[in-house]
């Protein structure tokens, strides 16, 4: 007769087990930090865009108006004015006829998307500009600035037309803190630039500055409508404000 052998199949070990759990939970890791990247680069272009947006809206303005809005002399704020040129000719509307409410309109193209949407923050606004000596900002420029002045002067592609105001990350659901975050219809959209921008989070920084949420760099729009990210580091801030400046600057 012939005896009957059996083989038995090798188990798992407990350290293969445990070396398997510990490769699953490191690959999860990696996609998790793979996928808030490409969150926070997806905001940032969406961002980009939206002060695309609002620099053409300037543009449009300056081609009917034959100057760019200001701020300076005027009750109406930047963002009012450029309200019939960011397809809310209606808000407009409704804010001639006294309409209650209408200054909490949500504008989208108003606000970071790497703070808040326009459902948590109705009648919000996350862009502004740096005031700078002699009213040389151009919506801070008394009667208002035209392209060709800008152009001819320290050169629409080396003059900020806007970017973001700071705000603390603690406020993104609540709002900023009193006369920091009044809305688009206030004349609350400019800061003093002291030289520097500063990120969100950064805790050397203040209603006072101009600063964004996103890291290393600041997206802004230029005055001839190009936008690049400025990094916080970079040491013109106050020439770059000033549409007259003759100071020679570096755009990065």
């Amino acid at each position: 007769m012939f005896a009957l052998s059996l083989r038995r199949r090798p188990g798992t070990s407990l350290i293969e087990l445990l070396v398997v759990i510990a490769i699953i939970a490191t690959l999860s890791s990696l996609m998790l930090v793979a996928v808030n990247q490409v969150r926070v680069a997806a905001k940032r272009l969406e961002c980009i865009s939206n002060l695309r947006q609002l620099g053409i809206a300037a543009h449009v303005y300056e081609n009917t108006m034959n100057v760019l809005p200001t701020e300076n002399g005027t009750n109406r704020s930047l963002f009012r004015a450029l309200l019939p040129y960011v397809e809310a000719s209606s808000v407009e509307a409704q804010l001639q006829q006294g309409v209650a409410g209408a200054e909490k309109a949500a504008i989208k193209v108003y606000l970071c998307p790497a703070r808040r949407n326009p459902q948590g923050a109705p009648g919000k606004r996350d862009y502004g500009y740096a005031l700078s000596a002699n009213n040389g900002s151009i919506f801070d420029t008394p009667g208002g600035a035209s392209l060709i002045g800008i152009t001819s002067s320290n050169g629409a592609a080396n003059t900020l037309l806007l970017s973001h105001v700071w705000m603390d990350p603690k406020s993104y659901a609540s709002g900023g803190p009193a006369g920091s975050d009044t809305g688009w219809i206030a004349l609350e959209n400019s800061r003093t630039i002291n030289n520097t921008a500063k990120e969100d989070r950064d805790p050397g920084a203040g209603t006072s500055h101009m600063g964004s949420p996103h890291p290393n760099a600041m997206p802004a729009v230029f005055a001839d409508g190009h936008t690049t990210n400025v990094p916080y580091s970079y040491p013109q801030w106050a020439e770059i404000w000033n549409w007259t400046n003759t100071t020679p600057v570096t755009i990065p």
